[in-house]
């Protein structure tokens, strides 16, 4: 089935109440038509997790047509392709024979919007809460108020100034950080900022430098626009609706949202009865990045990135659009990629090390042992949590290659190398160097070990 909408949890979450009967009531002004709206959130119900979000019926539309095409190559009957996207067999019968390529664009689909890069949001909760981003920040920072720009819609996509109705140039609604995230300026930040790239995998697919937004009050705003990277997002400070498709998500301090090319923005808001003026204020830190994989390749740009089943299908999907570390590491256990998980965690190391290395080295099981052992995965090396012992690794290694070759008749390790000298081991019948543990374990040795005598042993 498809991911939970968007627009179904957020109004599922409209006036509901937690156990203290904690309702917050919110004024909001919509972009462009500054009408005035009202929302109830609840953070016992706040929107989390991966959700589906179009941008337009056009959207939807156009992404359920392709969607058809690419179940049927799957190998999909009619009626499992009709469950799969919501939409009657009648839909699918006319578009599930033909050729992407041969799909019109619906109306609103703008050409220069590539739709390989499509992808739903996901929201973590609490994700770096009660840090002090925010006052911290606040006072280290050079904050600047530059000219609005963005897409000129009827013009082919470029971009341009943005101006106000007498035809003066517009400053933007926020301000941000000169020179952005500076690393080493804000600690906490640093460490945030490394959990959000290494869980969702974007560590090497950073576009710019990450950008800092500060909105000092309600009257702070973000216009409606779109992206046509994918966008990692935190917010820090007073809560502070953005719009996802028109559709209002709160975000708390500490909490994270990605999404792909949804129309976004932050309206002016206050709580009921108050005035702008009045409202907290919010940072948000940006990361723009690119999608990796089929997402990026444009082969399969339909693909739903989320599927609560542990199936073939969800441990690619997982991987490819990096949606989420624990639910990486799980679809990984469980799915094709379990044995080579399996290769790492019995030398060692544990599941997330294991996943974060596998998708840095392509899933080669050698590659990933010597980047680990050698300390070059991406961010590893700098974060609390994966911090690796180099010699107590290669020792745990050694070790439990010789335990396993202990246990059965052949191949045995002709002999056992000490942490500071050399050795080699017998495998297969030929003999493999083993370096010093001062030394660098190359791939070609630990192919050796891992690809002829790890199967055998």
């Amino acid at each position: 089935m498809p991911p939970s909408k968007l627009a179904d949890a957020v109004a599922a979450s409209q006036g509901a109440e937690n156990q203290n009967g904690l309702v917050e009531r919110i004024t909001w002004l919509e972009c462009f038509t500054d009408k005035e709206r009202t929302s109830e959130f609840c953070e016992a119900t706040d929107p989390a997790g991966n959700l589906e979000s179009n941008s337009s019926t056009g959207h939807k539309e156009y992404q359920d047509r392709l969607r058809a095409i690419a179940l049927r190559k799957e190998g999909l009957e009619k009626a499992e392709i009709a469950e799969a996207i919501g939409r009657p067999t009648k839909f699918v019968q006319t578009w599930w024979r033909k050729e992407p390529k041969e799909v019109p664009k619906p109306a609103g689909v703008h050409d220069y919007l590539r739709t390989d890069f499509w992808r739903d949001i996901e929201i973590v909760r609490g994700f770096g809460k009660g840090q002090r981003i925010y006052e911290d920040a606040l006072t280290s920072m050079e904050w600047v108020q530059p000219m609005a720009d963005g897409r000129e819609f009827k013009n082919g996509g470029g971009y341009r100034l943005k101006y106000d109705k007498e035809g003066r140039m517009r400053p933007q609604g926020n301000q941000h950080a000169k020179d952005g995230v500076i690393p080493g300026k804000l600690p906490e930040l640093d460490k945030l900022m490394q959990r959000v790239m290494v869980e969702q995998g974007i560590d090497d697919r950073v576009l710019k430098r990450p950008g800092l937004l500060w909105y000092p009050d309600g009257h702070a705003d973000a216009i409606v626009h779109r992206h046509e990277a994918w966008t990692a997002l935190m917010s820090f400070g007073s809560p502070r609706i953005l719009t996802i498709d028109g559709h209002p998500v709160l975000l708390r301090d500490g909490d994270l949202i990605v999404f792909g090319t949804q129309r976004h923005g932050v309206p002016k808001m206050c709580h009921e009865g108050s005035t702008f003026g009045d409202y907290g204020g919010r940072m948000s830190v940006v990361m723009f990045f690119m999608p990796t994989g089929q997402q990026a390749t444009g082969a399969a740009p339909w693909k739903a990135i989320h599927d609560s089943g542990p199936s073939r299908k969800a441990t690619a999907m997982l991987r490819d659009a990096d949606l989420g570390h624990d639910a990486q590491v799980a679809g990984l256990l469980s799915g094709e990629r379990a044995s080579e998980m399996q290769q790492l965690m019995d030398i060692g190391f544990d599941a997330p090390q294991a996943a974060a290395a596998l998708n840095a080295a392509g899933f080669d099981v050698a590659a990933a042992v010597e980047m680990l052992l050698n300390r070059s995965v991406p961010l590893l090396a700098d974060s609390c949590e994966a911090c690796i012992d180099r010699s107590g690794q290669i020792a745990a290694l050694l070790c439990r290659l010789e335990a396993r070759a202990a246990c059965f008749a052949a191949p045995k390790l002709k002999s056992c190398p000490q942490p500071e000298g050399g050795g080699t081991y017998r495998i297969g019948g030929s003999e493999v160097a083993c370096k010093p543990f001062g030394e660098v374990i190359t791939v070609l040795d630990l192919r050796s070990l891992l690809g002829k005598g790890w199967r055998q042993l």
